[in-house]
């Protein structure tokens, strides 16, 4: 049942077993994610909107998204293709069976913990997701953690990120831009000096 607290508590040890260098245990961890994803679409079968989520349990499935995605797309990058291939199985999943408004509240505070190509994964995910999610960056605190971490992410740190990361990461921006171009463009202009230029830089160099 997802409105037990146990539940939640039980998928906390198969999380960390996902980056487990046992190969069995990385793949029971997969198996157990799979199964979950399973339960998870018969107890909400409206998951078109994050109402089908149980009552109360809002904040559970976020906290186990932003636990797992970013353990799944890792796997992306496992020598062993059937890791691979599992990792990118359930990331499919997650797509197509959680409401996407709680897939990006999730994912986009913690875009900045990860690996470049780990980060270049998760903005080609969200490029998927970020049309269905105009109730997120229509909320103006929303759009701005998206952009203060997009800026990073982009370079508006003083890091170097790939060039593949900066291509999918300039996609990204003009696709939450045309979901509400308004709020990102007034959020934007709230950002620090440093951001603004990283992000505006991106904008000018795909027109």
């Amino acid at each position: 049942d997802l409105s037990s607290p146990e539940l939640w508590e039980l998928m906390d040890p198969v999380v960390v077993g996902l980056s487990d260098v046992q190969h069995k245990v990385t793949a029971e961890a997969l198996a157990c994610v799979t199964l979950f994803m399973e339960q998870f679409h018969v107890f909400c079968p409206d998951t078109s909107t994050s109402t089908g989520v149980p009552g109360g349990q809002h904040a559970s499935v976020v906290r186990f998204i932003s636990s797992c995605l970013p353990e799944l797309f890792q796997r992306l990058l496992d020598q062993r293709p059937h890791i691979r291939g599992h990792a990118n199985t359930l990331l499919n999943s997650f797509r197509v069976t959680i409401d996407p408004v709680l897939i990006v509240t999730a994912i986009v505070p913690r875009i900045t913990e990860m690996p470049d190509k780990v980060k270049t994964a998760v903005t080609q995910f969200l490029l998927v997701i970020v049309p269905h999610c105009a109730q997120y960056f229509t909320t103006p605190a929303h759009s701005a953690l998206f952009l203060g971490r997009m800026a990073t992410v982009l370079g508006g740190t003083g890091t170097k990120p790939s060039i593949t990361l900066v291509q999918s990461g300039t996609k990204l921006l003009e696709m939450v831009y045309k979901v509400c171009p308004q709020v990102i463009a007034l959020q934007i202009a709230l950002l620090p000096q440093p951001q603004q230029h990283s992000l505006k830089k991106c904008f000018l160099a795909s027109m």
